[in-house]
């Protein structure tokens, strides 16, 4: 009787709003520009989300943020129509600026982004209005529409690696 009572402990309790993430381990990196860890590239999908995600079966580009991608008879300039209405978990609206500036951001050396040789091809990036941003390579790139698959943050946070005991999110 005392093994079986042992077996049916409460689940965790959560404050109100919060989500209860269960995990083998803690993840190491949640920021998506230096994540190096399983867990860690979990969590990160699941707090932000990148212009494109990849169907697991078959590795298809699949549009989230991204309303829809083209892409330049030459393959040098991809542009990404981003949805309507997009926002972050904490309001704040997702715009082309944020989107720029992530990219941007790996791009930095000074940041010391893991993926900073991932994204080399971009020669920049360009948000034309609130919604549409476009990326200039230095020549065509048949895997790029499958890089747009890294998470999105906010223009604010930039210059910041964000993380979990940080407070950041």
């Amino acid at each position: 009787l005392a093994l079986l009572a042992g077996c049916g402990s409460a689940p965790p309790t959560a404050t109100a709003g919060a989500t209860v993430v269960l995990l083998p381990s803690e993840p190491i990196e949640i920021d998506p520009r230096f994540v190096l860890d399983v867990q860690g590239l979990r969590m990160s999908r699941l707090l932000f989300s990148g212009l494109v995600s990849l169907d697991p079966m078959t590795l298809d580009v699949v549009p989230e943020l991204a309303e829809r991608i083209d892409v330049s008879d030459d393959g040098t300039l991809v542009t990404a129509h981003l949805r309507a209405g997009l926002a972050f978990s904490d309001g704040s609206v997702l715009d082309a600026a944020d989107v720029r500036a992530t990219f941007e951001s790996i791009l930095d050396p000074a940041l010391g982004s893991r993926f900073l040789e991932t994204y080399r091809r971009i020669e920049r990036v360009e948000a034309l209005d609130a919604r549409t941003v476009v990326f200039h390579l230095d020549g065509p790139h048949a895997p790029f529409l499958t890089d747009l698959e890294i998470p999105i943050l906010r223009e604010e946070d930039r210059r910041t690696r964000l993380s979990l005991r940080a407070g950041a999110l």
